[in-house]
């Protein structure tokens, strides 16, 4: 079971966690950055910057930011080719500017930069 964490206080981020839960129905379980679940598993929340970022857990290893998108690319049909293109620099920036410009445009209450 893989985990995706997402903070739950911004729209746009459940939005997002929740659809990849779906597109991952037996694979992967979204779960909100505060829930108790995270303690009792023991994954301990990291400081501040926490908050501020896209987290994946996958075999008990934690992805945060690319890294993560780069771990559940993996998992999506043709996973290989999206896991070495997400790994440039230039993609994985892209992607992040457009899904900052996503979120600022449906005007979501949201932490991540």
């Amino acid at each position: 079971m893989y985990f995706v964490l997402y903070d739950d206080d911004c729209g746009f981020c459940s939005k997002v966690a929740k659809t990849i839960e779906n597109i991952f129905r037996k694979n992967i379980r979204s779960i909100a950055m505060g829930h108790p679940i995270l303690q009792e598993k023991g994954y301990n929340i990291m400081g501040d910057d926490f908050w501020y970022s896209f987290h994946f857990i996958k075999n008990s290893k934690w992805y945060t930011g690319v890294s993560g998108m780069i771990e559940i690319s993996s998992l999506l049909p043709f996973g290989r080719i999206w896991k070495k293109l997400l790994q440039f620099p230039l993609i994985s920036y892209l992607l992040l500017k457009m899904l900052t410009y996503f979120r600022f445009t449906r005007k979501q209450s949201c932490k991540i930069r």
